[in-house]
């Protein structure tokens, strides 16, 4: 029984430092995250203020044709475990350009060949990853480029708090399990001993 208790104290332990381990993660999370957004409207602030005259980057630019996303967020459970979490899933957008291969212009083949040319095209042609600043040419100024790089960082930052904070709640559960798994322990010992002090006080009465 003091085995068992030992046991579920030690495992109560363990499972604090890891929660204080995740509880020092998600807080470095956070404030990545808030850095992140700062630079954000600072170096968007002031990509507006260098731009040329009549010229503001927001909004008002937006090409429909190039908002594609870069990464989706996906649901999956982690290997070897049933916990879900939220991963990203880098979208690369190819635009292919004139195919080389003369045979490649058809485009009415039968359909047993559609797969194949489809990859032959791709092979033959020019490949080039879609980039949404290009919607506002290709002299920007690099405070724009800058803040392109931190609203990614921001979009990688925020599945990873997710992920911390759901963790953080099982570990949670795990200890709370334990510690009412050990007071259950505690009290069966405890029982046992009042009934063994109990047994003995009787036996010397009688004697």
């Amino acid at each position: 029984m003091a085995s068992s208790s030992q046991a579920l104290s030690d495992e109560i332990e363990s499972l604090l430092a890891e929660y204080l381990s995740l509880l020092n993660t998600y807080t470095t999370l956070r404030a990545e995250l808030t850095t992140a957004q700062s630079s954000i409207y600072q170096n968007l602030a002031r990509a507006n203020f260098h731009a040329e005259r009549g010229v503001r980057y927001g909004q008002d630019c937006y090409d429909e044709r190039a908002m594609q996303p870069g990464c989706t967020c996906r649901v999956a459970a982690e290997e070897g475990g049933t916990r879900q979490g939220l991963a990203l899933e880098m979208v690369t957008a190819l635009h292919v350009g004139v195919a080389t291969d003369a045979s490649e212009a058809d485009d009415d083949d039968d359909d047993d060949d559609g797969e194949l040319k489809g990859e032959e095209r791709q092979k033959g042609g020019r490949e080039r990853v879609s980039d949404p600043i290009r919607m506002f040419g290709f002299t920007v100024p690099n405070a724009l480029r800058v803040t392109q790089v931190e609203a990614r960082r921001m979009v990688e930052l925020v599945p990873q708090i997710l992920n911390v904070d759901a963790k953080m709640k099982e570990v949670e559960i795990d200890i709370r399990r334990a510690k009412k798994r050990r007071g259950k322990l505690e009290g069966e010992s405890k029982k046992i001993s009042v009934e063994a002090g109990l047994g003995g006080r009787e036996g010397a009465v009688v004697e």
